[in-house]
């Protein structure tokens, strides 16, 4: 009996110890995909910027995440790959830049830590505390 239950312990313990080794590796897989989208968002918004002389509208990922709004220089315009929201553009209009935020599940990414955006400030968007990943031109990422 007490050997059966060592053998039970043993094997509880691999088990959890398996399920959260691939709940961190799905972790960063999303956070991978998060960069990689704002990568892309980028590029297409430079693009535009290139043939319109001016950046997407304000609303664009917001009102149309998943959507094909900024073809052809993005086929869809990606969404959180975890919660399907769209992310945070921000256009600044005082310098024609612009700021596009997501939200990392590893707070203590390096790229996070390289853009200043830890802590329980974030990136410091007024509001939305819990971005702590972006992208910019023309300004900081870090308002």
């Amino acid at each position: 009996m007490v050997e059966m239950m060592i053998i039970m312990a043993l094997i509880g313990i691999l088990s959890v110890s398996i399920g959260w080794q691939v709940t961190r590796q799905l972790s960063r897989a999303r956070d991978s995909e998060r960069k990689d989208d704002l990568a892309k968002i980028k590029l297409a918004f430079e693009d535009y910027y290139n043939d319109n002389e001016s950046y997407p509208p304000d609303d664009t990922i917001l009102t149309n995440c998943g959507g094909a709004q900024l073809m052809p220089y993005l086929p869809v315009i990606p969404c959180d790959p975890s919660t399907h929201d769209p992310y945070l553009y921000e256009p600044d209009l005082a310098t024609g830049g612009y700021r596009v935020y997501a939200i990392l599940e590893n707070p203590a990414e390096k790229s996070v830590t390289d853009l200043n955006c830890g802590g329980s400030l974030g990136c410091n968007v007024p509001g939305f505390p819990a971005y702590n990943y972006g992208v910019a031109v023309g300004v900081p990422v870090r308002m």
